[in-house]
């Protein structure tokens, strides 16, 4: 790609041996030669792009990799090519992807790594608590990891000791990496063989696949079909949009009321920022026993309107570099599936930074009576959080925000599936940890007025440890976040 420019090309950068020895070296090029362009230094960004060029590669080290497909996005950002590109790498992806080569990569993937079993785990178990004493269970799936999270969930399930529920499953297949017709045949193999395991378990499971333009409309049939059941359980006629019916037909049978689950994994990011918290008071509106949100880092990147390019990338740099060693760590130097998972990365990065407008290059979404009520977007819910933060939970308060904006409270995690997230690490070589978003203590009274001062004997405080978020961290570095929601 940059060998036309060596011919151009000044005196080299000064540039230390050192330096290039430093375990870094990739990081303070990259930031050198984005710092050049976004101050319009053409000739500098010259310098950097073909020295970066010499020394990278997508074979060697994971700094070589990384120097690798950062330079590509930077030289695509700098030559005006970044979209055209990102839709050759896409198309070219697509053609070489198979069910077969998908579920060998999301299987090494989890099993050399927690970066999704932690999601999985974590949102799992909170929806089996939800499900205590339930028959009959409605899970809304918003996902992007091709329903891997759910044979677990299914398992545990058939052995719960009042019985496995019903379950209807529907899952709206995000694809964050722009090969949605593979995705799509994929999820014809999946829904199959997710059928087949719950008539293996005893589960009686009823599944089905929509995509993110028929999100709105699968919403609205959602909230249409919970008021029909809520109406036929008070004995009134209704029609299947809700509406009251004076027909003097038969009454339609009594309707099992449906415990229902939402669940967010990885998916939520690829909604344009601008149409957030509308669709979440969507959700909202079907009054979900639990949502689940579980959200790569990444997807905090950027998320101020006003952030520049250079700003930009150094998050998006921080992120893909933690990633980036963590393959090289779990999955080893010589493997077929780091080295997708990798171009895979390299197709995300240069979406993020080879072409602007990020935020519109999302999951198409069909818009059309998004927002019935005309509630303003809070458009500044981005913002409330400045700078990084290794811990990662400064980076999550956009999306903790939006939720409570939409009318959801948070569900505290409880002792027993943060025992078993630790357990899963454990699985895992060191160098992953567990960080949680606590509070303390919450004050009670018990009495009719309370008094005025805080150490009254009919004051409560109760120290329970309340685990609002968890993190997943590579060392010590946060870079998957989990949190469950409740309507009030």
């Amino acid at each position: 790609m940059l060998r036309r420019m060596a011919s151009r090309v000044p005196s080299l950068p000064p540039l230390t041996s050192s330096r290039l020895a430093s375990s870094d070296w990739a990081q303070s090029l990259l930031s050198d030669c984005a710092r050049a362009i976004s101050e319009n230094d053409v000739q500098r960004a010259q310098q950097l792009l073909w020295m970066l060029n010499e020394l990278s590669s997508p074979y060697g080290s994971h700094e070589q990799r990384l120097a690798h497909y950062f330079m590509n996005a930077l030289f695509c950002h700098m030559s005006g090519s970044g979209l055209r590109t990102h839709h050759s790498l896409c198309a070219a992806a697509e053609r070489a992807s198979s069910f077969d080569s998908m579920r060998k990569k999301m299987l090494r993937f989890q099993d050399a790594c927690p970066w999704a079993t932690f999601g999985h785990v974590a949102a799992n178990g909170a929806i089996m608590e939800a499900m205590e004493g339930e028959t009959t269970v409605r899970i809304i799936d918003l996902s992007s990891t091709c329903c891997t999270q759910w044979p677990t969930l299914l398992e545990a399930l058939a052995t719960r000791a009042e019985g496995a529920p019903t379950v209807r499953l529907t899952t709206v297949v995000f694809n964050d990496d722009g090969l949605a017709s593979s995705v799509s045949r994929v999820m014809d193999e999946v829904g199959a063989r997710l059928e087949k395991f719950a008539r293996l378990m005893g589960v009686p499971f009823q599944f089905s696949v929509v995509h993110p333009p028929e999100l709105n409309a699968l919403l609205d049939q959602e909230l249409a079909e919970r008021h029909f059941r809520e109406s036929a359980s008070t004995g009134r006629d209704v029609d299947i949009a809700g509406q009251s019916s004076s027909s003097s037909g038969s009454r339609p049978e009594p309707l099992l009321q449906e415990m229902l689950v939402i669940n967010c994994m990885t998916a939520l990011h690829q909604i344009p920022r601008s149409h957030r918290t509308t669709l979440l008071r969507r959700m909202q509106r079907l009054k979900p026993k639990i949502l689940t949100l579980v959200e790569d880092i990444e997807a905090c990147i950027g998320s101020s309107n006003d952030s520049s390019f250079g700003e930009r990338f150094e998050e998006v740099l921080r992120y893909y570099a933690l990633y980036f060693e963590a393959l090289e760590f779990s999955m080893g130097k010589v493997s077929s599936e780091r080295a997708t998972l990798e171009r895979s990365a390299g197709r995300s990065i240069m979406k993020l930074l080879g072409y602007a407008s990020n935020d519109d290059a999302a999951q198409p979404y069909e818009q059309e009576h998004e927002n019935p009520d005309n509630e303003v977007e809070d458009e500044n819910v981005d913002e409330e959080c400045g700078g990084s933060s290794s811990s990662g939970i400064c980076r999550i308060v956009p999306w903790r925000d939006r939720l409570q904006n939409a009318g959801f409270v948070p569900k505290p995690f409880s002792d027993d599936v943060v025992d078993d997230v630790r357990a899963l690490l454990k699985r895992y070589r060191d160098g992953w940890g567990l960080a949680t978003d606590t509070s303390s203590s919450t004050l009670s009274y018990s009495g009719a007025t309370p008094p005025s001062s805080p150490h009254h004997p009919h004051y409560h405080h109760h120290y329970q440890q309340q685990q609002h978020t968890l993190s997943l961290t590579w060392k010590d570095s946060s870079v998957v976040f989990a949190s469950t929601w409740a309507y009030p």
